[in-house]
């Protein structure tokens, strides 16, 4: 591969400060602080996941590749960022389920302790030790920081994806002139990276491309079979989560209306003790279900996916090949943007209200 990542980012810093005018410093510290976190993750990213192309090209498509080409080039950054993706990713879901649940225990400890388990003092502390490990997570654990690189390595891979096949099919793309204006201050880290990358691969030779069939198998029916399946696994974890938490608020507003019917009746019971206890913990637990699962964006993958099944499906009769492939580029990073610059704004918080 040509140079090392750290080199590539550092190249990108440049990159990504152009045309910047307004709190340029704020920005370059934010853009480094992010292209920091790549690089130190790098190590621990390759080594749990085998970075590898085979995500693109079979293992023989890929070996008939010409060595130091522009599409060798392209297909190997996609892979690494592919790789830091999938890392973290994974750290992103896993930080937001922990903070979650000690949200929830928190809440929980609270609730049991005032109302139902007076005389245990250990666990008002221990409610209180949740939520500053939930605080803790969220900044000494840096998880918006964890959030905004998965956001920025995703971005930077699925569009060297598109730039790696419409290369292959022959066209001069530029996935960094593709990004629309509108987005120009929210995509600083993305753009210095696509635009290192896309200066690295313009180095090497022109030579290797790809027979449309291979394009077809590879890159626009592999998406559409890939989004149909992610589809499927989007609407049933959607599902899962809203019968959950529509299940936990319902029995918990149930709990609150046999508290009143007792009140009402003026009966001193322990139960009382108990749905005051219980009910108010079911609802928030309902909430913090539906807190999660929006912050996971189950029910709008789903339906981004269709439409990203429809364009991919979509031919327009008696258009050429290049034509073709150049019509779901465009498309394709465009949606690819508009994901990016939604998903930033669904940053990862404790759960409030």
């Amino acid at each position: 591969m040509k140079g090392d990542l750290n080199g590539l980012l550092e190249e990108a810093v440049a990159l990504a400060l152009e045309g910047v005018r307004e709190d340029s410093q704020v920005i370059e510290a934010r853009v480094r602080r992010l292209y920091t976190l790549l690089g130190k993750t790098w190590t621990a990213a390759s080594s749990s996941k085998e970075s590898s192309s085979s995500k693109l090209l079979e293992d023989k498509q890929w070996a008939a590749i010409e060595p130091g080409s522009k599409l060798q080039c392209l297909g190997e950054r996609f892979a690494l960022f592919d790789t830091l993706a999938n890392y973290f990713q994974a750290r992103f879901r896993k930080q937001l389920v922990e903070i979650c649940v000690l949200t929830l225990g928190f809440l929980i400890a609270f609730e049991f302790y005032a109302h139902l388990l007076k005389d245990q003092t250990w666990l008002i502390f221990a409610a209180l030790a949740m939520l500053l490990i939930a605080y803790a997570l969220l900044r000494l654990f840096r998880s918006k920081e964890v959030q905004a690189a998965y956001l920025c390595a995703r971005c930077v891979s699925e569009s060297l994806r598109i730039q790696f096949f419409a290369t292959g099919a022959g066209l001069n793309l530029d996935v960094t002139q593709q990004m629309p204006r509108r987005y120009s201050g929210a995509m600083h880290q993305v753009r210095g990276i696509l635009a290192a990358v896309c200066n690295e691969a313009g180095s090497g030779s022109d030579q290797s491309q790809l027979d449309q069939d291979i394009i077809e198998t590879n890159w626009i029916d592999g998406q559409k079979a890939y989004f149909l399946e992610a589809i499927e696994r989007n609407e049933t974890s959607a599902k899962v989560l809203e019968v959950f938490s529509t299940g936990a608020f319902l029995v918990g507003v149930l709990c609150i209306l046999i508290l009143a019917v007792l009140a009402m009746q003026g009966l001193d019971v322990h139960a009382k003790e108990v749905l005051l206890s219980v009910g108010p913990s079911l609802i928030v637990l309902g909430a913090i279900v539906e807190f999660f699962a929006e912050r996971s964006g189950f029910k709008a993958n789903a339906e981004r996916y269709r439409n990203i099944v429809q364009m991919y499906s979509h031919t327009e009769s008696g258009a050429a090949w290049k034509e073709r492939v150049q019509s779901i580029a465009s498309e394709s990073l465009s949606e690819h943007f508009d994901w990016y610059v939604t998903s930033v704004e669904r940053e990862i918080a404790i759960p409030k209200g």
